[in-house]
């Protein structure tokens, strides 16, 4: 197509290997790689293999796999970070809002982490810069910027559903930035699932794969109000689902929302959880804050 390639310049060479494989098999492997790593983040999360398999159809998946969306693979590393914090810096490096997530590192103190995150980038910076030239980084900028104009010209499309195609951009910037003070309040578990649901209400523009990094927030619903989510989201998404996406953020403070830990949970047959348990197991968090 004529659009630009949105992806910062480190990624140039991986995409200019795949151009240069047969199409069924560039196909196939990303694929392939985006429906592994879907299932290995949504294991990691806590459900079982069969209800991994069976998300998949939920759209953000869905479409993330169809388009080839880097999303579906990257949602694997928001997934293991508690056990590999460093993972968090990855996905910005592909796409800028999703180093939000990131900011759980210094909520949490891990520094180590942050620093080996950070030093990747560079190094992959350094590294493929004789490769692409500053040319590549000056049309990347261009690029961004002829998106920001095309937005303007086609609100319909290129906001997706995100919210400044609903509200004026400085109200959205408002939003966004309470939507993140508020997400780092949380620590541990709380304050990652927190920052992904920030993710999708702070990004510029919002497509369904990019709902991917609020599933924490979405298994943490009780059975009812979690099918009531999947139900709204199972539509062409716009403006309704807002209301599926505000479901959740009240689901991190009202109790009535909220699946009840611990073994004496009423079992709810019917939520890919098993009874009493939330997203993420309690010990990669126990260590918080000591690096």
């Amino acid at each position: 197509t004529d659009y630009p390639f949105l992806y910062p310049p480190p990624t140039l060479p991986l995409y200019g290997a795949l151009s240069r494989l047969p199409t069924l098999v560039a196909d196939m492997l990303q694929v392939g790689v985006a429906l592994a790593a879907s299932i290995g983040g949504l294991r990691l999360l806590g459900l079982d293999l069969r209800w991994s398999v069976v998300m998949l159809i939920w759209p953000p998946f869905q479409q993330g796999v169809f388009v080839g969306n880097v999303a579906a693979p990257l949602f694997i590393c928001f997934a293991a970070a508690p056990w590999i914090p460093a993972l968090l810096i990855v996905p910005a490096v592909f796409k800028v809002q999703s180093a939000l997530t990131a900011l759980w590192l210094v909520r949490e103190r891990k520094w180590k982490a942050l620093l080996a995150g950070v030093a990747v980038i560079v190094g992959l910076v350094v590294v493929t810069l004789p490769v692409v030239g500053l040319s590549q980084w000056r049309a990347y900028l261009n690029g961004l910027e002829l998106y920001r104009v095309s937005q303007n010209a086609l609100p319909e499309y290129l906001y997706g559903f995100g919210l400044p195609r609903f509200v004026p951009y400085p109200i959205f910037l408002a939003i966004a930035i309470v939507a993140v003070v508020v997400a780092l309040a949380g620590r541990g578990r709380d304050g990652l699932t927190r920052l992904g649901l920030a993710t999708v209400v702070a990004s510029p523009s919002l497509f369904v794969h990019g709902v991917l990094v609020a599933l924490p927030a979405l298994l943490s619903l009780r059975q009812i109000w979690f099918w009531v989510v999947m139900g709204i989201t199972a539509s062409a998404p716009g403006l309704g689902w807002w209301i599926a996406i505000g479901l959740l953020a009240a689901g991190l403070f009202l109790p009535v929302l909220r699946r009840q830990p611990g073994p004496d949970a009423p079992p709810e047959a019917l939520h890919p959880l098993p009874a009493g348990r939330e997203p993420w197991p309690d010990a990669p968090f126990e260590d918080r804050g000591q690096e």
